[in-house]
């Protein structure tokens, strides 16, 4: 074999071998698009889901089971407001005081009227009787236009009559007001809410609610409860009756148990429930609902806390818990 065609053939040794080797390096090895031949693996502790607490979680706040709203007389107009927001109260303690001398002018002004009613009827009192009188002595084609008189009077002593129980019956209202002129507290709590007189409507609007038209609002002591919001696109997690989870949003350690007691189906018009989602500027509703608490030691009313779900999540888990994806079976189970 001459020196040349020795050359040739150890470039194609040395080629085939590194053939051989790059179809290895690429067949066997996990690169590039082909991943078949490797493995992916994950710790323990990130796929170990006993001390995972992986729920949704709503934002609540501790409020009472009762409330009072305190509306406003209409016909009134406040004079003095003998609390301020934030005062505890006591059952029968008074909360603001009506302008007195303004009804003492309406109870005046009604009397009035009622003593020209009355004067009004005694002299068609006395008409009448004339009428009588002399209808008695005259002819008889003017009897008939006698008649016709006394009849017209008639008619208005009667409505002078009716007009007088009407504007009674408003005096004897005014005068028991002036009795109630300083509304009172009917149950101990703490004011949380005074509008102003002015600006409070003295019948409802459409859409409206009680909480619109109070001029007052008291909370009640203890008896405490959980608010709760949820969005449409979450609501269907919330089921009346399920158990829940509360967390401090202080310390998530701290926690207490209950259970959601109802859902209102109706947006909740006092919270911010116009936020927008995603890019085509389309808003979400908020509800609320209402966790009955197992226990109310250690909160405050008016604190903010979370809630999610109970899934016994805050039962300590022994060993390690996998997600149901994780477990394959076969036909023998």
């Amino acid at each position: 074999m001459t020196r040349t065609k020795k050359i040739i053939l150890a470039v194609m040794i040395v080629a085939a071998v590194a053939a051989a080797g790059l179809a290895a390096w690429y067949f066997l090895l996990p690169h590039g698009g082909n991943t078949s031949g490797g493995v992916f693996v994950q710790s323990v502790s990130s796929v170990n889901m006993a001390d995972s607490g992986i729920a949704n979680r709503y934002s609540g706040v501790i409020e009472t089971q009762k409330t009072e709203k305190i509306a406003l007389d209409s016909t009134k107009k406040v004079k003095d407001v003998l609390v301020s927001e934030g005062d505890s109260v006591k059952e029968g303690d008074p909360l603001f005081t009506y302008d007195t001398e303004s009804i003492n002018l309406d109870i005046q002004q009604g009397e009035l009227e009622v003593e020209r009613l009355n004067t009004n009827v005694t002299n068609a009192t006395n008409q009448i009787a004339q009428l009588e009188k002399d209808m008695k002595s005259a002819s008889s084609s003017d009897k008939l236009g006698y008649s016709a008189q006394i009849q017209e009077l008639q008619a208005e002593i009667a409505q002078a009559n009716y007009d007088i129980k009407s504007k009674q019956a408003e005096i004897d209202k005014l005068r028991a007001s002036l009795d109630n002129a300083t509304v009172t507290a009917t149950m101990a709590g703490t004011i949380e809410k005074i509008s102003d007189p002015d600006s409070v409507p003295s019948e409802p609007y459409y859409g409206g609610s009680e909480e619109d038209n109070a001029f007052i609002t008291i909370l009640a002591e203890g008896d405490y409860r959980v608010k709760g919001t949820v969005d449409e696109q979450s609501i269907y997690e919330i089921g009346v009756g399920s158990p829940v989870i509360i967390r401090s949003r202080v310390d998530a350690d701290t926690f207490w148990t209950g259970t959601i007691a109802s859902l209102d189906t109706q947006p909740d018009t006092n919270s911010n429930n116009g936020y927008y989602y995603g890019g085509g500027g389309e808003s979400a509703s908020k509800y609320p609902f209402y966790v009955e608490l197992d226990s109310t030691d250690g909160l405050m009313l008016g604190q903010h806390v979370t809630i999610e779900m109970d899934y016994g999540q805050s039962q300590p888990k022994e060993g390690i818990w996998l997600d149901a994806s994780f477990i394959v079976t076969d036909d023998s189970g």
